[in-house]
């Protein structure tokens, strides 16, 4: 099958799908089952859905970690991403805090950023090291009403998505950092 055309039916509520291999014409059944009519809502439905994933699959990798901009040159910040939602105030963070973070950290898919773990480490002694469950569950909610979002290139970002397997900073509505108040 090649190209997929969508036609209008005389039933305006409907649209035939067709996916057509160039052969023969176009509306006619090239063989079981590449003959579709299906309501339009349903259609326009499943376009926007397919659209939305596509845009927010594209926002979402567009995250640039530059070195230079890190607090400690002995730091590989851009490696700092397989920790999971990047936050520009990972910048702040030295080799020593990194210290704080347990092993297998990178197999947490949680939504606070490092450098927030690092606080957390910092503010409550004794925090677990190790395990799936190493950090308050209320974490998420003190960072937002604490720090309003993920801040990327001065913008605050509110959202997460879970793309090829990892969470990413959903770029989609950011707002400035200067008129933000959580």
């Amino acid at each position: 099958m090649g190209i997929t055309f969508l036609l209008p039916t005389r039933d305006t509520r409907t649209t035939l799908v067709q996916a057509h291999d160039g052969k023969g014409p176009i509306g006619q059944p090239q063989g079981k089952g590449e003959l579709l009519i299906m309501p339009r809502r349903t259609l326009i439905k499943a376009v926007a859905v397919i659209v939305t994933t596509i845009v927010t699959a594209s926002a979402a990798s567009a995250v640039q970690i530059v070195q230079s901009r890190g607090a400690d040159p002995r730091v590989d910040y851009p490696s700092l991403s397989r920790y999971g939602l990047w936050d520009d105030r990972n910048y702040t963070l030295r080799q020593e805090d990194l210290s704080l973070i347990g092993a297998g950290e990178e197999d947490l898919q949680i939504l606070i950023p490092l450098f927030f773990r690092v606080e957390l480490h910092e503010r409550i002694p004794g925090l677990p090291q190790t395990g799936p469950f190493r950090y308050p569950r209320s974490a998420l909610q003190y960072f937002r009403g604490h720090y309003g979002g993920y801040l990327i290139d001065g913008k605050l970002y509110r959202n997460a998505v879970l793309q090829d397997g990892k969470l990413r900073v959903d770029l989609d509505e950011g707002v400035d950092q200067e008129t933000f108040s959580a």
